[in-house]
């Protein structure tokens, strides 16, 4: 017998967004309200360790890094009260 689990999250069960430091790994948890500010930390350098994230404004990675916050802000809301639900596979804990 073979048992397989999967496991999806739905946009509703997203509470916010954790931005981590690679180099030192400090991080920042950003409320999905508070995602519209999310730019300043996206471009800023770490606060602890100074090192750069390596984004900026004139960027492709800067854009849809600001389009995914936004658009996962919103989905849920998006998809409230209508006859159709997003959800997102992630790898089940063991």
């Amino acid at each position: 017998m073979t048992i397989e689990k999967v496991c999806f999250v739905h946009p509703y069960d997203i509470k916010a967004v954790r931005i981590t430091c690679n180099d030192c790994g400090c991080c920042t948890v950003v409320p999905l309200g508070e995602l519209r500010n999310i730019s300043v930390l996206v471009e800023r350098n770490c606060v602890m360790c100074g090192k750069s994230t390596g984004v900026n404004r004139e960027t492709a990675e800067y854009r849809t890094m600001l389009l995914f916050a936004e658009t996962l802000g919103k989905l849920a809301e998006a998809t409230s009260g209508r006859n159709i639900e997003f959800s997102m596979q992630i790898g089940c804990p063991e």
